[in-house]
């Protein structure tokens, strides 16, 4: 049975994506805005809302599967989105602009293509080689304690490995296998939620847990770290960002459990694959065309602006999203 609760914690996580695009979205499209510059010193989520996707596949993902069926499943509804999607976003984004994006299309004719596989859609690629590898993990340490243990010692090494980022072959990060490092641990946590059956998920002390965590940071003026497509997690972060990751995602998860329902939410939880893919060209559009008017806005009508600009994102992307279920037009989500 479907669990609302996941589906209202996912609408709100690819929410939190939206916004978390919107400073660096702005800077590719030329605004120049000093409100919209400070958004991203807003994003307080920005050390946990990429975990707790990870936390969530890990609580609901079948992992009892036989390997093949459970590759194969997996190759059909990650892998071939992450390709396939990068030509909707570009046809997005010529319906919108009428221009080209070369730079995404490179990433489709690159000869490093078939180990960079959905570079643009590097979440989906990474969430495949984490839930390949985690299958692997808990097929072979069955003992959850050691399991635990190996999954502490690989995000460590994912931390390493990241950090290095030597030009030696060694170091390339074939299909995102240094987040899948950095990320296998977030699965075990949220399997090990299910086997556990936990009702409740602590609200209040992880609430506390995290913002005196990330107040702390505030505080002696350090960057948070974060695992995202392009991680930021030395060695000395390592432990505060656990933290930082694990109570913010749980505290997440029980609020959207209290929430109880929220039909709004669910749909984009429902959907939050493809509304990840595409709200970049929703925004971009948005911004190519504005720019002008954007980069000489006062605050109030920068404020407006932006409302205007979330909705027609998240909207036009859920859109896309129920277009793409069509009968005719589902294969592009690997359902066949």
């Amino acid at each position: 049975m479907r669990l609302k609760y996941i589906d209202i914690a996912k609408g709100i996580l690819i929410l939190m994506v939206i916004y978390n695009h919107t400073g660096n979205l702005a800077v590719a499209s030329g605004v120049d805005n000093d409100i919209i510059n400070f958004i991203p010193k807003t994003s307080f989520f920005h050390s946990f809302f990429m975990p707790a996707f990870f936390i969530i596949a890990g609580m609901c993902s079948n992992y009892h599967k036989r390997f093949k069926d459970f590759a194969i499943s997996n190759a059909k509804s990650l892998l071939i989105p992450a390709v396939l999607l990068l030509f909707v976003r570009i046809l997005v984004r010529y319906l919108f602009t009428g221009t080209f994006s070369r730079l995404e299309w490179s990433g489709l004719t690159s000869p490093t293509f078939i180990v960079n596989l959905g570079y643009w859609n590097w979440f989906l690629t990474a969430l495949f080689t984490t839930k390949i590898l985690f299958y692997i993990v808990l097929h072979t340490i069955i003992n959850i304690k050691k399991r635990v243990a190996f999954c502490l010692i690989t995000h460590v090494i994912g931390g390493i490995f990241y950090n290095l980022k030597g030009n030696d072959l060694g170091y390339y990060n074939f299909y995102f296998y240094q987040h899948a490092l950095l990320f296998l641990l977030y699965l075990e946590i949220g399997y090990d939620i299910t086997q556990q059956n936990m009702k409740s998920f602590g609200l209040k002390i992880n609430s506390i847990i995290f913002f005196v965590v990330y107040v702390s940071y505030l505080l002696i003026g350090r960057r948070i770290p974060s695992i995202t497509s392009d991680p930021y997690l030395p060695t000395f972060d390592i432990i505060p960002h656990f933290f930082l990751s694990v109570c913010g995602s749980l505290m997440l998860i029980e609020f959207s459990k209290r929430v109880d329902s929220n039909p709004y939410l669910e749909d984009f939880g429902k959907n939050s694959l493809v509304v990840y893919c595409l709200h970049f060209q929703f925004m971009f559009s948005y911004y190519q065309i504005f720019k002008e008017q954007l980069n000489t806005m006062n605050f109030h009508h920068t404020i407006t602006a932006l409302f205007i600009m979330y909705v027609f994102t998240a909207f036009g992307s859920l859109w896309f999203s129920k277009m793409l279920k069509l009968k005719y037009l589902k294969w592009i989500l690997g359902k066949f």
